[in-house]
């Protein structure tokens, strides 16, 4: 199959690899680009926990600190293993949305010790895990260790691959890429040629932020997992 990534560039290169491998001819048009800050760290060791909702704000964080053995939360396993192949010890792993990361955080901490805990994020989050701690009676608090942009057009190949229908299918990873792509489709009048399209994504959220273009079909993985993803994949071929 020909296929269209949307990730951002660092996490779409070994998903790109991974495709390669099973036979699919690949192309990569990131929607979302990743700016890491540089900023000096709080002592990560005073916190309870240190939580992330994304694998770009583990790899700040890994960028911007040795330490690894802080207790590191993680969204799912996809993001633990991202975790674990940059060092960190002590992992603890939701079931892929920041929803279960919230709470697996609330049964497994306690309050009462007062300790806070620090959501480690990008400048734009879907779910404020702050304010959900804190309605739980926790103590809790945010830094920003990147920021994105939009991309505002596609890249030339892209443009020219979805007009002339040179892709069979398109992969999404999250609800703001999804709804990236609808927007730049309608602005470049492309969406007509989604017709020929299937698109596969991670949850049932992101086929909503998509769902209004005319795409052939529309895949759901079953978990938010990439094995989860490609099985939904190959089982639309």
């Amino acid at each position: 199959m020909r296929i269209l990534i949307t990730r951002p560039q660092e996490s779409a290169a070994s998903l790109a690899s991974q495709l390669k491998k099973l036979g699919h001819q690949v192309m990569v048009n990131p929607l979302i680009d990743i700016i890491p800050l540089t900023l000096e760290l709080p002592p990560l060791s005073s916190f309870e926990a240190v939580v992330t909702t994304s694998q770009q704000a583990i790899r700040c964080l890994s960028n911007l600190t040795p330490l690894r053995d802080f207790p590191l939360w993680c969204v799912g396993t996809e993001s633990e293993k991202v975790a674990r192949n940059l060092g960190f010890q002590t992992i603890y792993t939701a079931e892929g949305s920041a929803q279960d990361l919230i709470a697996k955080l609330t049964k497994t901490l306690d309050s009462s010790l007062g300790k806070t805990v620090l959501h480690a994020s990008g400048d734009v989050v879907r779910v404020d895990v702050v304010e959900a701690l804190r309605k739980q009676g926790f103590s809790a608090q945010r830094i920003v260790l990147y920021k994105t942009t939009e991309a505002n057009a596609f890249s030339s190949e892209t443009h020219h691959a979805l007009k002339t229908g040179a892709l069979d299918a398109a992969l999404f990873y999250s609800p703001r890429t999804g709804r990236i792509f609808q927007n730049l489709c309608r602005s470049a009048k492309l969406d007509i040629h989604c017709k020929t399209l299937m698109a596969v994504c991670l949850s049932d959220s992101i086929k909503t932020a998509i769902q209004d273009l005319p795409w052939r079909k529309i895949r759901v993985a079953k978990k938010t997992t990439t094995d989860d993803l490609l099985i939904a994949l190959m089982m639309a071929e």
